[in-house]
């Protein structure tokens, strides 16, 4: 799948993953179209609609992408989600309102 440049006005579930609001795509988005500030990170799953892993890239068993502004204590290069990590919230929201409403929290 080509990575494409994200729309920041497009809707995109919330979920929260290491107690941090993320924003969820299940495509692939090219990292260096993202405005500063913001991280990115490819979620791998196990086909059960679970994240099992959070990685810089997946390859393999790519399920989506998370967005937000606090990166992710990336062990040897990934992070495994516990318990609820990955959790989706039932809101969603553009990454330009994401990034307005973490801006009004600072």
């Amino acid at each position: 799948m080509v990575p494409i440049v994200l729309d920041v006005n497009e809707k995109l579930d919330v979920c929260e993953v290491n107690g941090k609001e993320y924003l969820f795509t299940n495509l692939r988005i090219k990292r260096d179209t993202l405005p500063e500030g913001v991280v990115a990170y490819d979620v791998r799953d196990n086909c059960d609609g679970e994240f099992c892993q959070i990685q810089r890239f997946v390859m393999v068993n790519h399920w989506g992408t998370v967005i937000g502004t606090d990166p992710l204590p990336l062990e040897d290069g990934c992070y495994y989600p516990e318990g609820d990590d990955g959790c989706f919230t039932g809101a969603c929201m553009s990454l330009a309102e994401f990034l307005k409403e973490k801006e009004a929290q600072r």
